[in-house]
């Protein structure tokens, strides 16, 4: 890995600041052994007609001068060239989760602690890897997963990818749709 970046540095894709090359480089290799762990894409031969979106990498800091926590993350660069009615997934505004923590506030110190509202907050790293792709998207491979024969072939999503228009809709049907089977309903 070291060789891919030998004369290249690394800021912070947020901050703007310069990061650390070694732990940079560590976090750029966990992203790509969590890929291939995960198997993300599937190396596929190139073919006529195929649209490659190409990837970037996003490094930032998520710890300090003193604790840093470099994460790196490799997304699709797929471009919004038309608007898509079907590919809206929600952001609760904030004012829904006030909502919750008042009526969660209101209902503590019953007689019965069991009858007492808990609060689950659940937060899921590298969440759009566990949806499956919905439809045939290709990415260019990355230099960290080159190999010999790679010049013909690009990688087909077999999981959805930041950075791509419907990663979030994917990411909110399987979590969905997890949260049914085991007895919750959706709300309206």
């Amino acid at each position: 890995y070291k060789s891919l970046y030998a004369d290249m540095e690394f800021v912070d894709d947020i901050t703007g600041m310069q990061l650390d090359k070694d732990l940079a480089v560590r976090a750029r290799k966990l992203e790509i052994d969590f890929f291939k762990s995960m198997t993300v894409y599937e190396k596929v031969p190139k073919q006529k007609g195929m649209k490659i979106i190409s990837t970037k990498w996003l490094d930032t800091n998520k710890g300090d001068d003193e604790k840093p926590d470099l994460r790196a993350r490799l997304v699709g660069r797929e471009i919004n060239t038309h608007k898509r009615d079907d590919l809206f997934a929600a952001t609760p505004p904030l004012e829904s989760l006030r909502a919750i923590l008042s009526i969660l506030s209101s209902n503590q110190g019953n007689a019965n602690p069991a009858d007492d509202y808990i609060l689950m907050s659940n937060d899921i790293k590298r969440a759009y890897f566990y949806a499956p792709a919905t439809r045939p998207i290709y990415i260019t491979i990355p230099a960290e997963d080159w190999e010999e024969g790679d010049e013909c072939r690009v990688g087909m999503l077999k999981l959805s990818l930041y950075g791509t228009r419907d990663a979030a809709q994917n990411w909110a049907a399987t979590y969905t749709r997890q949260l049914v089977e085991i007895g919750f309903e959706p709300g309206k």
